[in-house]
């Protein structure tokens, strides 16, 4: 009959170093303790990036209620303040868009505008919301559901839209 036993790893930190097996090895406490080095700075790294995200989805989250604001109370200026000025997406300019959305704020009656709230993806000085929006027409009852990407970009503090905003919803 036979024995199986199993060596187990005798480790001891102590004034002199690491102690293995009852051998000291001062070469393998540095290295431990500059591995424990590490692992804190990255955790204290990657705290420190949380709250600039958080705080990039405050602001562009911001964004989203003030654009169903203008839009439910068709303000022209809220709606500009909200929109990037070097607007330039799949060929439609800042005036493009302006121009629709004054279009969609002629139309008669009220405009129920939703959306379906969703977290933001943040990447330094950009976002990126993906959601479906509806437009209801009071006057007329008509409904338009459309999946919107919405572009943001933070340019001087202030989060904007920079691309993805739905055109056409008034023809």
């Amino acid at each position: 009959m036979t024995r199986t036993h199993r060596h187990l790893l005798y480790i001891r930190f102590h004034n002199k170093g690491l102690e293995v097996d009852g051998v000291v090895n001062v070469q393998v406490r540095r290295a431990l303790k500059a591995i424990l080095f590490l692992m804190v700075f990255v955790v204290v790294s990657a705290c420190d990036r949380a709250a600039p995200i958080e705080e990039g989805v405050k602001g562009v989250n911001a964004v989203l209620v003030l654009r169903e604001k203008a839009i439910e109370s068709k303000d022209l200026e809220l709606y500009k303040s909200l929109v990037f000025e070097g607007y330039a997406e799949s060929g439609f300019s800042y005036d493009d868009v302006i121009g629709d959305i004054t279009h969609l704020f002629a139309t008669p009656g009220a405009i129920d505008y939703q959306y379906q709230k969703a977290r933001p993806s943040i990447s330094m000085n950009s976002a990126r919301v993906v959601h479906m929006v509806e437009y209801t027409f009071e006057e007329t009852g008509e409904s338009k559901k459309i999946h919107e990407t919405l572009y943001l970009r933070k340019v001087n503090g202030k989060w904007l839209m920079s691309g993805g905003v739905t055109l056409g919803v008034a023809r």
